[in-house]
């Protein structure tokens, strides 16, 4: 069996900013490969807009489709 390094990112989620979402996102992921060196980097699941988003999906698709 192979060994791996996994990393996980758990940071505030602000709703509906999908760009200042990705930004932290990606601040996480350099981090993580400067000082783990990780294979994989696990992030929660709607990362780019956040839990309970009070929205239909159609508004949803529209404010994700940018």
């Amino acid at each position: 069996m192979q060994q791996f390094t996994a990393a996980c990112a758990q940071f505030f989620i602000e709703p509906l900013n999908i760009q200042a979402n990705i930004e932290k996102a990606l601040n996480f992921v350099d981090k993580a490969i400067v000082e783990h060196q990780p294979q994989l980097i696990v992030f929660p699941e709607s990362v780019t807009t956040g839990f309970g988003i009070n929205c239909s999906i159609e508004e949803l698709y529209n404010i994700i489709d940018y």
